[in-house]
């Protein structure tokens, strides 16, 4: 039986009542109709449908002959229940034939039968009196009883994962809305997807009907942009245009089913633990339990629990999709810096901002790179044969069980296979490259540590960056309106922007960009340099995989920059001081209680010098504007990794970076497709498992 629910809301004070949601169930689905019709019937009467309900389903079909009939029909259909996730045989209640313009038959006389399970009541021809005003697209609608108004049908899913803050729909004057019906959920929203039998891919279109989501620091036109931040979003107005990058996409064509959660204004990594206002998104991998990452970490997360997403624009400037992207068992890439225009997004750093897609399937990923970055990126089909793999991650297969974790030997293997197949594919060679040490060997800067320099120029630039583009304003603002009162934030971006306005200049900033344009300079003569056929003569290999133990959510208890965890590791410190200095008074000081073993031991532990540690491979991108994809290549079951929740060993993805030079987007996509075209990497699958194995 079909039921419908029609929500009236009032607006402009007591000016009028505007529909903005109709919730219509049908079988076991329930579905959204917008508040514009697509199109309407021409000649309608009420009394042309039998049915006591408001809004009847309704199938458009197209025959290319008046002369084809039911079996055409039937043979449509069947390709309707594999192409669509909307569409269900409850739509034939009433159907639309639509014929080619030049058609001449009536069709008045067709009649309809598709079985008992599909009973047909109504059948309308476009060569008939009662008709549609216009050549409409195929698939299911609601007609409207009364009126003769159809609405096209957006099918309800439930956010389980939690991975969205704002679904949303389109109307056709470009402006986005909060989606506002719901359907069962506990704790998450619903979002609305339409049709995709209502869109066909063309040259001008090529994303026809691609559905994505976009993080939420990207401006959708007529909504408001939150950034991870209660506050922000209280402060905010509903923008008067959409970010430029997501516009190209839905220029192109795609559809953007809503905004997706991200860690506060962009920032990222293990010290970002609260996440307050608005709760981390499930990772469906493994127990359902691990993080999903940060910042992209709800687009991440969505990509990875429904089928029904095709993929989602995410931002990245130090690691924010890669890092999501290989925790949720997806694919995502960080393009070069200026890749495409970020007009319309929230800056966390205006000198290594990038926007990135997150897919499961290599070949989504690609169509949609490609429109995202036509005009900067040029085409390569061929590619480098040498092949660095990062230093760190050859010498932990060395020696995988100490420095992986037991019984790991077997990732290695899988990991060794994936390089060597690689190296085949294109008939080159690999080398082992510490970039580090190669930076010490032929900078010119002196004895800085790439590992030190990276670290403090990302620190420096998003800080300060931030601060100047957005934090500023965004303080002074919410201030001015609550009483000179702080908005709540977490506690390390609030210190990073103090730091920054305290004791940081534009000349600070200045001579940060001018180390960061050296690194950018050094990196391209040395490592990837320009390749006419290959656009650079190198790409350089780097592995994320799980290490020691399941990720779950990040304990607050580790995070040094809340000030309760601060003041007890401070205190600690302090203990731990005092106890060195009595173990040294006892042992080395005094005459009676000496003991020359335990002096010596503490005094060689004091003395000894800092080992230096690599600097984090992804970083490299981030600060020499490089392309960086995150490929996810499986998932491993480690003897370490138990589940909390389910005291069983949980597989969990693992994957690999491929870094290229600079403007090299196209050809690592290209390297991306090649390898899924030779069986090297997969469609990833949606759910516990990568491969959709449990």
């Amino acid at each position: 039986m079909l039921v419908a629910g029609l929500a009236i809301s009032w607006v402009c004070g007591l000016v009028g009542a505007a529909s903005v949601s109709r919730h219509v169930q049908l079988g076991s689905h329930e579905y959204f109709l917008p508040p514009q019709p697509a199109w309407s019937f021409s000649e309608w009467e009420k009394s042309l449908v039998n049915s006591d309900e408001e809004f009847i389903p309704l199938t458009v079909v197209h025959l290319n002959s008046t002369n084809r009939g039911t079996e055409s029909i039937k043979a449509t259909l069947d390709k309707f229940r594999w192409a669509d996730d909307v569409w269900t045989p409850a739509f034939t209640n009433a159907l639309y034939v639509q014929y080619p313009l030049n058609a001449t038959s009536s069709g008045n006389n067709l009649t309809v039968s598709l079985g008992p399970d599909s009973p047909v009541d109504n059948v309308f021809t476009s060569t008939g009196k009662t008709t549609a005003n216009k050549s409409v697209p195929q698939g299911p609608y609601f007609v409207h009883k009364y009126t003769g108004k159809v609405y096209q049908a957006y099918r309800l899913y439930p956010d389980t994962s939690q991975a969205f803050l704002q679904p949303s729909y389109q109307d056709p004057n470009g402006v986005h809305h909060n989606l506002r019906v719901a359907t069962e959920s506990a704790g998450g929203l619903t979002v609305a997807v339409p049709s995709r039998l209502y869109f066909t891919p063309s040259k001008s279109k090529p994303l026809a009907g691609v559905r994505i989501a976009v993080k939420d620091l990207y401006d959708l036109k007529g909504m408001k942009t939150s950034g991870g931040n209660r506050a922000l979003f209280e402060i905010s107005k509903p923008k008067n245009a959409t970010a430029v990058a997501v516009q190209k996409l839905i220029d192109a064509g795609a559809i953007v089913v809503g905004k997706n959660k991200l860690s506060e204004f962009a920032f990222a990594g293990p010290y970002v633990t609260e996440h307050i206002d608005y709760l981390l998104p499930f990772n469906p991998r493994g127990d359902g339990y691990n993080s999903p990452g940060d910042s992209s970490g709800g687009s991440g997360s969505a990509v990875a629990s429904y089928g029904w997403l095709d993929a989602s624009m995410g931002s990245d400037t130090g690691g924010s999709i890669r890092g999501p992207a290989t925790q949720n068992g997806v694919h995502g890439n960080r393009p070069s810096h200026g890749a495409v225009n970020l007009t319309g997004a929230l800056v966390l750093s205006n000198s290594m901002d990038t926007s990135g897609i997150l897919a499961r399937d290599p070949r989504v990923w690609s169509e949609i790179n490609k429109v995202l970055y036509s005009g900067f990126a040029k085409e390569f089909t061929k590619f480098p044969k040498k092949i660095y793999v990062n230093a760190g991650d050859v010498q932990s297969a060395l020696s995988p069980n100490e420095l992986i974790g037991p019984g790991s030997a077997k990732l290695v293997e899988k990991l060794n296979n994936f390089t060597e197949a690689l190296a085949s594919l294109v008939n080159g060679n690999t080398t082992s490259l510490s970039v580090d040490d190669l930076w010490t060997s032929s900078n010119d800067t002196g004895n800085t540590t790439l590992r030190d320099l990276t670290s403090n120029l990302y620190s420096n630039l998003t800080s300060y960056e931030q601060w100047i583009a957005f934090g500023k304003d965004y303080l002074s603002t919410y201030m001015k309106s609550h009483g000179g009162k702080y908005p709540y934030m977490v506690p390390s971006t609030l210190q990073g922007w103090q730091t920054a306005n305290g004791s940081m200049s534009p000349d600070i900033h200045r001579e940060d960009l001018r180390k960061k344009q050296h690194f950018t300079k050094w990196i391209s003569q040395n490592v990837f340099k320009p390749d006419e056929e290959t656009c650079s003569d190198s790409i350089f290999l780097y592995f994320s995989y799980p290490q020691g133990s399941q990720s779950y959510k990040p304990d607050v208890s580790d995070d040094t920059n809340n000030p309760y965890i601060s003041q007890l590791t401070n205190q600690l410190s302090s203990a731990q001081e005092q106890v060195t200095t009595l173990n040294t008074t006892l042992n080395c000081n005094c005459t009676e209680f000496a003991n020359q073993g335990a002096c010596a031991e503490i005094t060689d532990s004091s003395s000894e010098p800092q080992q230096n540690t690599a600097a984090l491979p992804n970083r490299l991108a981030s600060l020499g504007d490089l392309p960086d994809y995150a490929v996810t290549l499986g998932e491993i079951a480690l003897p370490d990794l138990v589940s909390d929740a389910s005291k069983k060993i949980e597989a969990l993805p693992y994957g690999v970076d491929i870094v290229a030079g600079y403007g090299c987007d196209f050809m690592v996509q290209n390297l991306v497709t090649k390898l899924h075209e030779a069986g090297l990497i997969k469609n990833v699958q949606t759910g516990a498992s990568v491969y959709g194995n449990r």
